[in-house]
């Protein structure tokens, strides 16, 4: 497990801005929603493409609330 927590400290995630909508949409319940906005932080910044590749992951599975966390967290980290 210590692998995929370093993992996930490598990945580059969305400012608080993006994480806040992110969680925004999860609060909607609203998986098209989620993917769309995935795919617009992909191509505006290559980086995030990692963390969207998670978040697609989780979209498949529909883990909204797990999506949240995920974007709770971002939104704590500045």
């Amino acid at each position: 497990k210590s692998t995929e927590q370093q993992n996930e400290a490598l990945i580059k995630g969305p400012n608080v801005e993006q994480a806040t909508i992110l969680c925004n949409l999860t609060l909607c319940g609203d998986i098209d929603g989620i993917i769309e906005y995935i795919k617009q932080l992909e191509q505006t910044d290559e980086q995030l493409v990692a963390f969207a590749q998670q978040i697609y992951q989780l979209t498949d599975q529909l883990a909204i609330k797990e999506i949240r966390q995920i974007a709770r967290q971002y939104m704590e980290s500045v």
